[in-house]
């Protein structure tokens, strides 16, 4: 049997990897990539690391598997770093242990190895303990020894990182013991990794390196070419960090593969991307999700024994690398995972056996993370504490919302939505994410009512969060505790208005409310404004001039979107659309083809390839694309309708048809109308 090694590196960023791969810098991923599969890995919603990495070790979204946001609650004790007991879903190495595999894991957030396994907890570098480590006694002893701290670097550790031309740090710079921390966290676990897999039997192990993402958060902005906002001294003495972290990655990644050996089964995943050097935001690191700084993609190399070589695989997610480490092992494929199997990546068969789900009851994941959300928010305090209580609450309600929102569970969404606009009316994020699932429900009246309650409280608590901040500035003069440091940045989102954000659902209300023009006229004015959500406005632009049936227009602003971003699916959708109206349906199956290869979990776009190939005459090929639409999609009329008339037309299987029209007249009696919905009346009806 093979055996399999999964290497998670996040904000690996494929960009300045295969740059370094070119200038040979990281030989040992450039022989992955000549002699196996890449691609790009699309991370999903919510941001943050510990988020992705589960999402990877699990196959499930953030509301399926529990880990909303980096810290959680442990009762009595406060806020703590996510661990094993905040995730609800089973990982990848629990379910192999259940088939008999020998599995190890190490440094991997929130995911120890279970009983059965052998390794180390995410833990395990800063708290280098005999209770971080799975195994027997001589395991744990044997490891605790392995422990490396900063104080144990040597000059010549820090000047690799350095460079040899690099100013010297100053003494009292605090990214200095940031980097020095994060070699001796990252070498202390490699040394645990590569002792465990050398002397421990095993056929899947998981080995998660944190290390470059952190240095990423710091050193980012002094990754050249110099942004402007950094002093040339700065850059000067940390360029070359983020260059020599790759390389020691792929240091890194060299010596797993060479403990390993050619028969073991190698990927290596990213769950996003960076921004570096001139492509970072004054704004910093410490909001990523602030306007302007859109998760990118990561990116994933696999080779060895089942993957194809000299392959590019398009559309990855990272829902998708579960699957496909199952498929290697032969495992059968669960039908309530969202992801599936890199096909393109692998040379595998697999298994065609299904199981209805891993878990036990494949319901209690969801019920178990609503449970958590169900108790009110903290109430508003000035405590350092309790704010920090307060703002991890918050933010895990709205990473549920977000979750749900990203896999169409829109009713779900709106309802977080609205407790925490309720509880909190002071976040504007919650009032601008509710008015958006209103839109994407194609519900005008309630997004018009939410946004106009969004600018009342905006301005009725504006004049005491404008006080507080100048009496807090003046009080302070520049020296903020932490408690009140983080009081001074919620007030002053507070006194901030995104004017071209709010243009922008202005526009998308008036599109929804089947006022194309208006819409038209409200973006013509915003782009006068500083834009941060670019393709937003041109996917917008681009769906109102199509409504009103300007396609020669419409088809300019889908291709600049396209151009915009060629690894985002919407362009290649709304092309798709334009050419099936055109009855162009050879043209309309490619583009939404297209559109599906970037982003799998793709309703609309499975549906728009299966009527478009359907009318090519492939009904086998429509009958696998609708099938995956209401799988994702479990309501899409229009996919059970047709489902329905190739059961009964095509297969002669009128119980099969008829159980489809069931389906169908009870989803149709839901009056909600999305964009993507609108779009399928159209398709349905009968060319003329």
């Amino acid at each position: 049997m093979t055996r399999v090694l999964l290497v998670a590196v996040p904000h690996l960023d494929w960009r300045l990897a295969l740059r370094l791969v070119d200038e040979g810098a990281m030989p040992r991923l450039a022989a992955m990539v000549e002699g196996g599969a890449i691609g790009k890995l699309r991370p999903v919603s919510p941001e943050g690391a510990a988020t992705q990495m589960t999402s990877i070790a699990t196959g499930r979204f953030a509301d399926r598997h529990g880990i909303l946001c980096g810290l959680d609650f442990a009762g009595d004790e406060g806020l703590r770093p996510v661990d094993d007991r905040s995730r609800v879903a089973r990982s990848l190495w629990e379910v192999l242990q259940a088939q008999g595999l020998r599995t190890q894991a190490f440094g991997w957030p929130a995911c120890a190895p279970a009983d059965r396994g052998v390794g180390v907890t995410e833990r395990y570098p800063r708290n280098p303990g005999p209770d971080e480590a799975t195994g027997d006694a001589a395991l744990k002893e044997s490891l605790a020894e392995l422990a490396f701290t900063a104080a144990d670097l040597s000059p010549l550790d820090l000047q690799f990182y350095l460079g040899d031309e690099a100013l010297p740090p100053r003494a009292d710079d605090a990214r200095l013991a940031v980097l020095a921390n994060v070699i001796a966290e990252t070498a202390t676990l490699h040394a645990a990794a590569t002792e465990c897999l050398e002397t421990r039997p095993w056929d899947f192990a998981a080995v998660h390196y944190a290390g470059l993402g952190k240095l990423t958060e710091v050193f980012a902005a002094f990754h050249p070419p110099r942004p402007e906002f950094v002093p040339q001294d700065d850059f000067a003495r940390w360029r070359h960090v983020l260059r020599a972290a790759y390389v020691m990655q792929d240091m890194m990644l060299g010596r797993l593969r060479e403990i390993c050996g050619p028969e073991t089964a190698v990927m290596v995943v990213s769950p996003s991307g960076a921004r570096l050097g001139a492509d970072r935001s004054p704004i910093g690191p410490t909001e990523p999700g602030a306007p302007g700084l859109p998760d990118l993609p990561g990116m994933f190399v696999a080779a060895g024994p089942g993957f194809r070589r000299d392959e590019l695989a398009f559309g990855a997610s990272v829902l998708d690398v579960f699957p496909t480490m199952t498929r290697l092992f032969g495992l059968p494929t669960a039908r309530d995972l969202p992801g599936a199997a890199l096909e393109r990546a692998l040379d595998t068969s697999g298994s065609d056996a299904e199981i209805d789900s891993w878990e036990d009851d494949p319901k209690a994941p969801r019920a178990a993370v609503r449970a958590r959300l169900s108790a009110p928010l903290p109430p508003p305090s000035r405590d350092l504490a309790d704010l920090q209580r307060r703002a991890v609450a918050e933010e895990r309600r709205f990473a549920y919302a977000l979750s749900c929102q990203s896999h169409g569970e829109l009713d779900e969404a709106v309802e977080m939505l609205q407790r925490l606009v309720d509880e909190a009316p002071e976040e504007s994020r919650s009032s601008n994410q509710l008015i958006t699932c209103h839109l994407m429900r194609g519900d005008a009246a309630a997004a018009r009512v939410a946004f106009e309650r969004m600018f009342r409280d905006k301005k009725r608590m504006l004049p005491a969060a404008l006080a507080e901040l100048r009496e807090l500035d003046a009080r302070c003069a520049g020296t903020l505790s932490p408690a009140e440091r983080e009081r001074r940045n919620r007030l002053w989102k507070r006194t901030r208005t995104n004017v071209s954000g709010m243009a922008f659902l202005q526009a998308w209300i008036a599109y929804v409310d089947g006022r194309p023009a208006e819409t038209l006229r409200i973006l013509a004015g915003a782009d006068e404004t500083r834009v941060h959500n670019r393709a937003g406005f041109v996917k917008l632009r681009a769906m109102a001039l199509t409504r009103m049936g300007r396609r020669r227009e419409a088809e300019a602003e889908w291709r600049r979107l396209v151009d915009l971003d060629p690894d985002q699916p919407d362009g290649h959708l709304g092309l798709a659309k334009l050419r099936f109206a055109q009855r162009e349906y050879a043209s309309a199956a490619e583009h939404a083809l297209d559109s599906v290869r970037r982003r799998f979990f793709n309703p609309e776009g499975h549906f728009l390839y299966g009527v478009s190939i359907f009318r090519c005459g492939r009904p086998d090929l429509a009958l696998r694309a609708l099938q995956t639409t209401v799988t994702q999609a479990p309501g899409h009329v229009g996919a059970l309708r047709r489902l329905a008339m190739i059961h009964r037309h095509g297969l002669n299987d009128p119980v099969a048809a008829d159980a489809y029209d069931l389906r169908a007249a009870a989803a149709s009696g839901d009056a909600l109308q999305t964009e993507e919905a609108e779009m399928t009346v159209a398709i349905n009806e009968p060319a003329r």
